[in-house]
C-alpha cells in the first residue's frame, strides 16, 4: 500500500528543494541570468525532478533570446544542474531532469513518467 503526500510535506519537499538549488547550486553558476533560468526550470519540474520546457518559454520569462535561452541549458548541463532526458521534435520541447546536489530530489524512479 502506498501513502500519498499531505499538500504540506509536498511543499516541505519543494521547499528543501528550493533551498538546496539556492545554496549548492546557484554559487557555481555566478551568471544571474543562468540564475534565472534555474529557476524558472524548478518552477516547471515536477516533485521528481523532470520538466519540459521550450526554450523560447525560458527565454520569454527570463528576458533574453530563444539562443541565449538554449546556450543557457547547455551551461546548466555543463555545470551538471539538469540532464536532457529525451529530445523533442518539431513543436515538441526537450524533456529535462533536475540532478540532485542534497538527495532532495524524490528519485525512486529513474524512467521519465509517461506523458
Amino acid at each position: 500500500m502506498t501513502t500519498s503526500k499531505t499538500p504540506k510535506q509536498k511543499a516541505h519537499k519543494r521547499f528543501q528543494q528550493i533551498n538546496s538549488l539556492v545554496d549548492v547550486v546557484s554559487p557555481k553558476l555566478g551568471d544571474p541570468t543562468l540564475v534565472a533560468a534555474l529557476l524558472v526550470c524548478w518552477r516547471h519540474a515536477d516533485e521528481r525532478g523532470y520538466f519540459e520546457l521550450s526554450h523560447g518559454r525560458i527565454a520569454k520569462t527570463v528576458g533574453t533570446t530563444r539562443r541565449h535561452a538554449i546556450r543557457l541549458i547547455r551551461k546548466l548541463e555543463t555545470v551538471q544542474a539538469i540532464k536532457t532526458v529525451s529530445v523533442g521534435s518539431g513543436v515538441k520541447s526537450n524533456r529535462y531532469r533536475f540532478l540532485d546536489p542534497d538527495g532532495v530530489i524524490d528519485q525512486k524512479s529513474t524512467n521519465p513518467p509517461k506523458e
